[in-house]
């Protein structure tokens, strides 16, 4: 295993394909869904090995395991009660667009939190880069900054990319790497300024990876001089590094941060130069947006964007 994700908060994506909104579902799809399962998922495709932790219950946690070995994704489960949440997507076959009935989730008990940690951590070592992804309910958002702290105690790469409560609450962990989009910077910020992303470096975070969206993405922290590094150890000068995304024509935004984190991560543990890395990631995430369903790219949808 090369790196573990953990998704606090997963869930079943069900696709209800339409001729239009109101009128019932001429078919549907269903596949694993939470930011660290989709990081996982697309990871497997460009063939790193990764584990995704993540709490399931009930029948749809069951379902979520049986989806999960199909699509060639290695969980490590962690049985809780609550079950696993399903969110419902509404999509026109016409133009793409989309009507989502979305679930925020069942908060976890401390008894499972301490479950999930300890699961987690059994098998943590040996990996190379932990990645916290996604929504946190309840008391586990305030599980993520110890959560960071303690895999980097055990020399562990640390990313975080997170949104609402986990976010605000775990960047106090200081990862590696953070990867906010710019709503997300801002609210850690106050501003969605990539260069604001130097007072999160100066509280101790690593290097800011900012998803720009159609623009592109800019690496915000000192200039590791050479291939693209998650560990701040012998960097030298400040530097931004923006690099523009291929164009494409968007089918469907969702799950295009969580592919361009793979691709970064993928970049960064083959040891490409920075350059390359943020190249690759930016064509994972265009390579996402132009498809269905969500995080099922691999190389055969991304060179063709590499290649331009």
């Amino acid at each position: 295993m090369e790196v573990c994700t953990l998704t606090l908060n997963p869930c079943l994506d069900r696709t209800l394909w339409v001729e239009d909104f109101g009128l019932p579902p001429k078919r549907e799809a269903w596949q694993t869904g939470g930011k660290g399962v989709n990081v996982s998922r697309v990871l497997a495709a460009l063939g790193v090995q990764s584990l995704a932790v993540c709490p399931l219950g009930g029948e749809t946690g069951a379902r979520f395991r049986e989806l999960a070995k199909a699509e060639g994704i290695d969980v490590l489960p962690v049985d809780v009660p609550a079950p696993t949440r399903v969110i419902d997507t509404w999509a026109r076959e016409g133009d793409f667009a989309q009507q989502v009935d979305y679930r925020a989730g069942e908060p976890l008990r401390e008894s499972d939190l301490d479950r999930l940690e300890e699961a987690l951590f059994k098998a943590l070592p040996g990996a190379r880069v932990l990645a916290v992804c996604g929504s946190a309910p309840g008391a586990a958002a305030k599980r993520v900054a110890g959560i960071l702290r303690r895999a980097k105690q055990m020399g562990v790469a640390t990313v975080l990319d997170s949104n609402g409560a986990a976010l605000l609450q775990g960047v106090a962990g200081c990862p590696d790497l953070l990867k906010p989009n710019e709503r997300e910077l801002e609210a850690l910020t106050g501003s969605a300024d990539p260069s604001s992303a130097w007072t999160l470096i100066e509280r101790g975070v690593g290097r800011t990876l900012v998803s720009l969206g159609a623009r592109g993405c800019c690496l915000v922290g000192a200039d590791a001089g050479g291939p693209a590094e998650l560990l701040p150890l012998t960097l030298g000068a400040r530097a931004e590094k923006y690099a523009p995304a291929p164009k494409v024509k968007t089918v469907n935004p969702v799950g295009s941060g969580d592919s361009f984190l793979a691709g970064f991560l993928y970049a960064s543990l083959r040891g490409w130069p920075e350059e390359e890395a943020l190249t690759l990631a930016n064509a994972a995430g265009a390579a996402n947006a132009a498809m269905f369903p969500a995080a099922r790219v691999g190389w055969k949808e991304i060179e063709p964007l590499l290649r331009r």
